[in-house]
């Protein structure tokens, strides 16, 4: 959904982080889009544990340690260019020897709906037309909340030696709906057995990263409306601003669709304005106010661009392809799927009347009513 009220778009960075042992078990708490998201390790814990600058570390074999940490936008960026907008949550597992088995669980939980988009090789003809996916980002996941939103990315994760040598290891993710998933971390004993003296300990780097935007990047010479990513009108709804992710300050609008979401977009609404502003890896413009008609649906849509991010997904995340122009109406329609592009429409809602309570305070005040006291909780 990539139509998100302005007060959403301002929470979209992870906030505060509780990371600590909970019930037995390393836990972290985080948050992102103002939704909650917890972490629990699922292998071994001896109980022991030792507070960090930024997190805490677990014992969780003989030879292995668990570092939990908040990570600041340059520790994520160093290993994972691209991914980091503000910090993430950085997991890192301490082996100081061959582990009896290379593979290491955990529980990821978020509210329902939430779906982790698995980040395959580009195919050529994605790469024939100018797109590209760095290698940390093959064999990743991306995570959306129910509405479209993107949660994080989980980058496949990387085994580095204390000599410096690199070794890619595999991530499975098994959703477990509507609560979330496990995640299997699965690591090359055969190789880390082979390794010498020197070459430990090895750091074993699983990161879950926040992060809005796409991890790859593409090339568009033709305009695209995203007919997957909807917002169906109130009354009183109105665009506020658009976010699109991408190196270059294309033209932006909204389109109806006149049949829904996933259909062929219609009339445009309004005039398109450009992308003026520059937020790292975002373009933006803010400050609009293009109303919107009750009932009817709406979708984004851009100009040709370049370096716009994106990650591969399934689902109804749609999008039709012109000229690169934006037409009134659209036309010269191509269809295309399983394209999740890095791109977010403020708006404000409709204004919501006063709740019972709000209003009693107000007639509170005005006739100066005695309060009620509180109800008393009865015993069964």
């Amino acid at each position: 959904m990539p139509f998100v009220t302005q007060s959403r778009w301002n929470a979209r960075r992870w906030g505060t982080q509780t990371i600590d042992a909970i019930d037995g078990a390393p836990q972290a708490i985080l948050d992102a889009w103002g939704v909650p998201i917890r972490k629990r390790w699922l292998g071994d814990f001896t109980g022991d544990v030792v507070p960090l600058a930024n997190g805490k570390r677990f014992r969780v074999g003989p030879n292995e340690l668990l570092r939990w940490e908040h990570a600041s936008q340059e520790n994520l960026a160093a290993d994972f260019p691209g991914l980091a907008e503000a910090g993430g949550f950085k997991e890192t597992i301490q082996l100081d020897a061959p582990p009896p088995v290379a593979r290491w669980r955990s529980q990821l939980e978020a509210p329902p709906g939430v779906r982790f988009e698995y980040q395959p090789p580009l195919t050529q003809a994605e790469v024939d037309e100018g797109a590209s996916r760095p290698e940390w980002a093959v064999g990743s996941w991306a995570v959306f909340d129910a509405t479209g939103c993107k949660i994080g990315h989980i980058p496949r994760p990387v085994a580095v030696t204390a000599d410096g040598a690199r070794h890619w290891f595999d991530l499975a993710v098994n959703p477990q709906p509507p609560w979330g998933a496990i995640l299997t971390l699965t690591g090359n004993l055969a190789w880390l057995e082979t390794l010498p003296a020197s070459a430990w300990p090895v750091l074993v780097d699983p990161t879950f990263g926040y992060t809005t935007l796409g991890a790859s990047t593409s090339t568009s010479a033709n305009a695209v409306c995203l007919v997957g990513g909807v917002h169906t009108a109130a009354a009183g709804d109105a665009i506020t601003g658009f976010h699109l992710a991408c190196d270059s300050y294309p033209d932006i609008v909204a389109y109806v669709l006149p049949s829904g979401v996933g259909t062929v977009p219609g009339a445009r609404l309004g005039t398109p304005v450009t992308l003026d502003t520059t937020d790292g890896h975002w373009r933006y413009v803010t400050g609009l106010s293009v109303a919107m008609t009750a009932g009817v649906v709406y979708a984004p849509a851009f100009q040709q661009g370049t370096s716009l991010h994106f990650d591969t997904g399934t689902g109804n995340w749609r999008a039709y392809r012109t000229g690169g122009t934006l037409p009134d109406p659209w036309d010269n329609q191509q269809n295309i799927s399983g394209t999740h592009y890095s791109i977010y429409a403020t708006y404000t809602a409709a204004p919501v009347g006063p709740t019972a309570a709000q209003l009693a305070a107000a007639l509170q005040t005005a006739y100066q009513l005695p309060r009620r006291p509180p109800p008393v909780a009865v015993p069964y």
